[in-house]
């Protein structure tokens, strides 16, 4: 069923007067990474192969069973782990606790991928990619996503304030980005996004938490 033709937009006027925010608060309703996830997979299964032939590394749950991943899921999970500038990377689930992202739409969105890269500037950048196959390129849940991703890259840490109990900033600034990737357009959209070329910096003066930097918060559209 087709959205509703004011609801985006009605979304897009809340973000921009601060009634909806996208941000890292430094509370509750920032996203924290589990402590652990679930695996069916027995210990004695094969693990996914790092390009170098050896375990991945980077994941922020190991080992990396190859039976959880499909066979796209494997090429960007071994792509990133490839990379020496990625700090993290997690393949997201659907479950709770999992990293998930609320539009215009009724549901939430859960990204495929998160990860997190240090720049020449020691600063980081947090990416999340929703992972399409190409035969659902175009389709309506597809375009809605992307939109939404785009919509809230375009908002984060705007219209956001110092309130009362929560830190200042720190003095190295944190960009976000969200993008639906199709798997054909990985390997020339995932060195993009990996390196920030084109993204929406945090404006100065944004609080977020400290233990931002510690990699385990992500904000939440709210």
């Amino acid at each position: 069923m087709p959205k509703p033709p004011q609801a985006a937009t009605v979304f897009g006027e809340r973000l921009a007067s601060g009634h909806i925010e996208f941000r890292v608060r430094g509370d509750a309703g920032d996203w924290t990474a589990p402590d652990h996830i679930w695996t069916s997979a027995p210990e004695t299964v094969p693990q996914v192969p790092s390009k170098s032939g050896g375990a991945l590394e980077r994941s922020l749950f190991l080992p990396v069973y190859a039976s959880d991943l499909n066979d796209d899921e494997k090429q960007v999970a071994v792509y990133l782990d490839a990379e020496a500038v990625i700090k993290w990377w997690h393949r997201n689930g659907t479950d709770k606790g999992s990293y998930a992202l609320r539009g215009w739409r009724r549901g939430n969105v859960y990204p495929d991928f998160v990860f997190a890269a240090l720049r020449d500037d020691a600063s980081e950048r947090l990416v999340a990619i929703e992972s399409k196959g190409d035969q659902l390129a175009g389709n309506l849940d597809t375009e809605y996503k992307r939109e939404l991703l785009e919509t809230l890259t375009k908002a984060y840490g705007k219209n956001a304030a110092v309130k009362a109990g929560e830190l200042p900033m720190a003095s190295k600034s944190v960009e976000y980005e969200a993008a639906v990737v199709l798997f054909s357009d990985m390997n020339t959209k995932l060195p993009v996004l990996i390196s920030g070329q084109r993204v929406y910096r945090i404006k100065a003066g944004v609080p977020l938490s400290v233990c931002f930097y510690a990699e385990k918060f992500l904000p939440m559209s709210i």
